[in-house]
């Protein structure tokens, strides 16, 4: 399931990642090689695919936050005004 919302994830970054021969810059490469590598763990290894994906999704987030896509965390609104009762 993890695996599943790291490729949603992906779909949502996608058209962010930059990608220009030019000046040698390719953002999805190097996303697309850490699936391909998920997908060659095999399935017996729970530590090797947790650890591909906890990889996978500190890269995504490391973009996510350049584009100023992570949402900023916020204060509990039943605390706005205090958290006494009357």
């Amino acid at each position: 399931m993890f695996a599943m919302n790291l490729r949603q994830l992906y779909r949502e970054l996608y058209p962010w990642l930059l990608v220009d021969p030019s000046k040698k810059i390719d953002d999805k490469a190097p996303l697309e090689k850490l699936f391909r590598d998920l997908s060659n763990v095999k399935r017996d290894d729970k530590a090797k695919l947790w650890e591909k994906m906890e990889e996978i999704e500190m890269v995504m987030r490391q973009h996510f936050k350049a584009l100023g896509m992570l949402m900023p965390k916020i204060t509990d609104p039943r605390f706005l005004f205090g958290n006494k009762q009357k």
